[in-house]
């Protein structure tokens, strides 16, 4: 059992991890080449 939770924890860890460094910055590439005033206001990009 305790095998089993180990591999489920580093699973989550590897998956925050690979969103940490992935996703969000491709998400925040997409998103700032073309900023709405507002979007970006609400979130508070400088």
């Amino acid at each position: 059992m305790h095998r089993i939770w180990r591999a489920i924890a580093a699973i989550a860890i590897a998956l925050s991890f690979f969103l940490n460094t992935a996703v969000l910055p491709a998400m925040a590439q997409q998103i700032l080449p073309h900023p709405d005033p507002i979007f970006t206001g609400k979130i508070g990009l400088t």
